[in-house]
């Protein structure tokens, strides 16, 4: 588990960790909402930068406990993706579906570290490793 930090005990870094993770999954389910009913492609371009950056602070925070390596891992390869998406220029139905995907990952993420305190046994289904195929 994370070390302390700042006169913050382990179960209150875990606990603040999780109140955070909450916020995360509501920006993302808002995102998610934009996707499903805009045709807007600025509207949509905002919703997956929340969407990125939701990975991108799974990645870091997630990184202070032990418990959470997979999770971390899981959002780093996410990070990874959505770059590669946007180099590849790839279609938005593409990115969407997979979006959905990752949404239902990690809200069963979060709830397995609820109730056993990890997810270091949690089978996350990885992105794709490359879209590099869609760059030529």
């Amino acid at each position: 588990m994370a070390s302390e930090i700042e006169g913050y005990s382990q179960e209150e870094l875990m606990e603040l960790f999780m109140e955070e993770y909450s916020e995360m999954l509501e920006t993302y389910s808002n995102a998610l909402r934009i996707l499903r009913n805009s045709k807007d492609n600025h509207l949509r371009k905002m919703a997956y930068d929340d969407v990125f950056r939701v990975f991108h602070t799974l990645k870091g925070t997630g990184a202070f406990f032990t418990e959470l390596e997979n999770l971390t891992s899981f959002a780093k390869k996410c990070c990874e993706y959505f770059r590669d998406f946007d180099e590849a220029n790839a279609d938005d139905e593409t990115l969407h579906s997979w979006v959905r995907r990752a949404f239902s990952q990690i809200s069963s993420a979060k709830s397995s570290i609820a109730k056993r305190g990890h997810v270091n046994g949690y089978k996350f289904h990885l992105p794709p490793d490359s879209l590099s195929y869609l760059l030529d």
